[in-house]
């Protein structure tokens, strides 16, 4: 989502060259790392994980260094704000949930993907749902630091792994993000158990093409498309 990526002809050179040529360069530069070449690694390790819970003993023995180096890695990337953490939520509930594992998302959707090798074409696939909730993610991201909101952004998942992709203000609003269509409750079984466990409101930002209410065993699920929901978003509309 970088403008000049985003609307250049040939974005993959670009991309290359931004991530080559100028952000490990930054970050070496920044921190003085003195093996570019594990970071480098790191990197393209980081490619296929984004967006999933982190393993840093597994992304560590994948990059041929030690699991403290990795954590090291992440915290410079977040220091720079090139990339953050999504923690799970922890609020106590009635079923075990995932307590300590984070996600990690960079700063960018075409890096992010560039790293792990996807190329879009249509929206369509795992690959594609991925890169719709990382933007979806960076735009929520975006809003908390702008607006100088307080209250953090977490996801939600149980040890059965059942999730929701993005809960907010302390559990009381939950999101999910799909690009199938239409969305039918069997799209729903995390966003709808999560609603009954904390009483949240419930949304599904999508690919529709107009905005609808859905009630589902007494809950009621507001389908949005992604336009409305982003305009609804930014106007404070939706936290």
């Amino acid at each position: 989502m970088l403008p000049s990526h985003y609307t250049s002809s040939y974005p993959e050179k670009l991309l290359a060259s931004y991530l080559y040529d100028y952000l490990i360069t930054e970050v070496q530069l920044e921190v003085k790392l003195r093996k570019q070449d594990s970071f480098v690694r790191f990197l393209e390790v980081l490619g296929f994980c984004h967006g999933e819970m982190i393993n840093f003993t597994s992304i560590a023995r994948d990059c041929g260094i030690n699991a403290k180096a990795v954590r090291n890695y992440f915290d410079i990337l977040v220091d720079m704000y090139i990339g953050y953490f999504l923690f799970p939520f922890r609020k106590k509930a009635s079923r075990q949930i995932i307590q300590e594992t984070p996600k990690f998302y960079l700063f960018d959707t075409g890096i992010a993907n560039y790293l792990k090798r996807y190329q879009y074409r249509e929206m369509r696939g795992v690959d594609t749902g991925k890169a719709f909730e990382h933007y979806v993610f960076l735009e929520l991201t975006a809003y908390h630091l702008m607006k100088e909101k307080r209250e953090r952004l977490y996801y939600w998942r149980t040890k059965d792994g059942t999730e929701v992709d993005f809960v907010l203000q302390d559990g009381q609003i939950a999101i999910e993000c799909k690009i199938s269509t239409p969305i039918d409750r069997q799209d729903l079984k995390g966003l709808l158990l999560f609603g009954k466990e904390y009483n949240a409101k419930l949304h599904v930002v999508s690919l529709e093409p107009r905005k609808r209410l859905m009630t589902i065993d007494g809950q009621e699920v507001t389908v949005w498309p992604i336009e409305e929901f982003l305009n609804c978003l930014w106007v404070d509309n939706i936290v």
